[in-house]
């Protein structure tokens, strides 16, 4: 999967921890620090499509209770976010360094060329990854700025709600992103058309 296309610095075990990491931030929409702390009884790998349950997203700080459920099924036609095969690939790897459980973080901390089973990647970590990827890559080359982790939630987002081929409703924008009940539209209307400004 990974090939001999490694940005230069960036080892395997990286690479596959990112492609999954970033695949899954950019389909859910998350916060760095929703998914660093994602452990395994959230996630349900199956054949057809995963599922994976997050309760009390950062934008919904008004009910610790709820929770969505998300179905993740292949997009093959978008094959650098296709989840459902990174994930996947990810699971793969991990059982064949340690048996998986529930209580087992799904991102555990990278050290050297060794998962730290039992350690989350700490949210530092994941923006150092981030940036290390991007200065490898020269992804902003001639740019100013960097990346965030927040790239994801926001660029995933725009995509699903104005340039995916299959466009979402505002409605299920709101319900995906976990916004509260009581967010202004408004809110939300400027985070989606924000770059559009720019």
């Amino acid at each position: 999967m990974l090939g001999d296309q490694l940005p230069r610095g960036i080892t395997a075990l990286e690479a596959l921890w990112f492609l999954s990491f970033s695949s899954v931030a950019w389909q859910l929409w998350t916060h760095n620090e929703e998914l660093v702390g994602m452990k395994g009884a959230q996630v349900r790998l199956g054949e057809s499509f995963h599922k994976i349950t997050l309760t009390f997203r950062k934008t919904n700080q008004s009910d610790p209770d709820k929770s969505n459920c998300y179905e993740i099924y292949p997009t093959p036609d978008e094959p650098a976010t296709n989840t459902f095969m990174h994930l996947k690939a990810w699971y793969d790897y991990m059982a064949s360094v340690y048996a998986i459980n529930d209580a087992d973080y799904v991102f555990p901390k990278i050290r050297g060329n060794q998962l730290q089973h039992g350690t989350p990647m700490s949210t530092d970590d994941v923006l150092n990854l981030l940036t290390r990827i991007a200065e490898a890559t020269g992804i902003l080359e001639d740019r100013a700025g960097k990346y965030t982790t927040h790239c994801f939630r926001r660029g995933g987002c725009q995509h699903r709600f104005m340039i995916a081929n299959y466009k979402w409703s505002l409605t299920v924008v709101r319900w995906w992103g976990g916004w509260a009940a009581n967010e202004s539209v408004d809110t939300v209307i400027k985070y989606l058309l924000e770059e559009l400004d720019k």
